[in-house]
């Protein structure tokens, strides 16, 4: 088969934020950073790597050779994009990350209002992200210039309300986009089925994402949200509940874990115990064996026949990438 041209790399599983989104804040993992070595190779075990996106639960601006990662990334032909919570970005890194060749910068603020903000990400930070944001935006000059910054959220009860001000936010600051992205769920923390506004839109929800739709012309800014969908789209419940058929992950991408461990999608650490979702090493084994092997072949043969792995079976019905 044809190895993969899209990858996500876990370049570090260390992280400086306790998310109460995200599974990480939960796993014992021991720490581990990827090494330039390794990333590169990784890298050069993929032929036709086109695009390579830097972080999965980890914080990638921890890295401390990151800006060199990316070169060596940009250098090989690949797109790169870096995903942050934007704790570290009004640091010295912030005219190294510009240079690097870095194409876009995903930048999660998740809310606005400083106390939903610390409920969200287990830290009192949502100034000190914003003034990072302030300064890198300053540094890096008006559009169009690189890397292309988008503002992101991850959409919930709690937080939606903010999300005309986020618009307005990247508007001030001259970021391009606001992303925004549905809860996936696994039962603990603020990851609760409750909190997720996915088929559960009211009249309210409506028009608050209506208002941000209206300033986003307004400005100029680009508002998206995940799976290609139309924000409001995005949100409603699926007309296919079985939207996993349309995944292509398992035949043209692939996301390495800070020990070389190969997974389904980015999504899968947060369903399933890594254990029943590992599909081979990057690092202790070639790519051709990894893509080729029994785990991966299962994979895809599970869900070309509609018996996908429990940790797809829910997907695009209850939540998605």
């Amino acid at each position: 088969m044809k190895l993969p041209t899209r990858l996500h790399l876990e370049l570090t599983n260390r992280c400086n934020s306790p998310c109460q989104t995200c599974i990480r804040t939960l796993l014992p993992d021991p720490e581990r950073d990827l090494s330039v070595a390794e990333v590169a190779r990784i890298a050069e075990g993929l032929p036709e790597l086109s695009s390579v996106a830097l972080q999965v639960n980890g914080e990638p601006l921890l890295h401390p050779q990151l800006p060199d990662i990316i070169c060596l990334l940009v250098d090989r032909g690949a797109r790169v994009e870096l995903n942050t919570n934007g704790l570290l970005l009004g640091g010295p890194r912030a005219a190294a990350l510009i240079d690097s060749g870095l194409e876009a910068l995903n930048i999660s603020v998740e809310a606005l209002d400083p106390g939903v903000y610390a409920q969200l990400r287990g830290i009192d930070a949502q100034s000190r992200v914003v003034d990072g944001l302030e300064r890198f935006m300053q540094l890096r000059g008006p559009t169009p210039a690189q890397p292309r910054v988008s503002l992101w959220m991850t959409v919930t009860r709690r937080n939606l309300r903010d999300l005309p001000d986020l618009v307005d936010l990247a508007a001030r600051v001259g970021a391009e986009e606001v992303h925004m992205q549905r809860l996936v769920y696994f039962g603990e923390l603020v990851a609760r089925e409750e909190e997720s506004l996915h088929g559960r839109l009211e009249a309210e929800h409506r028009s608050i994402i209506a208002e941000a739709e209206r300033r986003a012309a307004a400005s100029g800014v680009a508002l998206r949200a995940c799976g290609r969908h139309a924000p409001m789209e995005m949100l409603e419940a699926p007309a296919d509940p079985q939207e996993w058929r349309t995944c292509r992950r398992p035949w043209d991408s692939a996301v390495v874990m800070a020990n070389g461990d190969v997974v389904p999608c980015c999504i899968s650490t947060f369903t399933a115990p890594r254990a029943d979702i590992v599909l081979g090493n990057a690092l202790s084994s070639s790519w051709t064996e990894v893509w080729e092997g029994e785990p991966y072949r299962e994979q895809r043969w599970r869900m070309h026949e509609g018996e996908p792995p429990p940790h797809c079976a829910k997907c695009g019905g209850r939540w998605s990438l």
